[in-house]
């Protein structure tokens, strides 16, 4: 696909994600000053040199605070879209841990003790697929080697 960036007013960056400082640096370098207003939540730390898209920083994975005023600042980006505008959406892993936007009565409070929780039930239920796949010959080969190897009913180091 061929696109005239020449046929927009205004050409805007939105995204979230581990990676995205890295992809809008990219993007910037093939567009340049043609970028009319940007902005991208990323993981702390996580960060690019950029001049035309603003880097928020944020919590990951736990939600945070500026991960909501991040996406505050792409909201007022994206609300003043028109026909003449053209709008990259970056997202890469983590995406959507850095884009946190409680509804409603919820907090972004509620946000992290519900992402905590589910931390927790997710490390729990991975301690017993370990569990079970150390008690478990057929769950300690990986199927494809099963199928392959023809080493079937000996040991497996795995």
């Amino acid at each position: 696909m061929v696109l005239d960036a020449r046929r927009f007013e205004k050409i805007l960056v939105v995204g979230a994600g581990k990676a995205t400082a890295r992809m809008c640096q990219a993007l910037e370098e093939i567009l340049g000053d043609r970028i009319s207003d940007g902005v991208i939540v990323v993981k702390r730390g996580y960060v690019a040199d950029l001049r035309r898209v603003r880097i928020v920083e944020a919590a990951h994975p736990i939600p945070d605070e500026a991960g909501v005023q991040g996406v505050t600042e792409m909201l007022r980006i994206l609300d003043a879209l028109d026909e003449r505008a053209l709008v990259f959406a970056l997202i890469s892993g983590g995406g959507s841990a850095l884009l946190p936007a409680p509804a409603g009565e919820i907090r972004i409070a509620d946000k992290q003790k519900l992402t905590e929780m589910l931390l927790r039930a997710s490390a729990r239920h991975r301690r017993s697929q370990h569990r079970a796949q150390a008690l478990s010959g057929i769950k300690r080969r990986r199927f494809s080697q099963e199928g392959l190897s023809g080493n079937r009913g000996e040991s497996d180091p795995l």
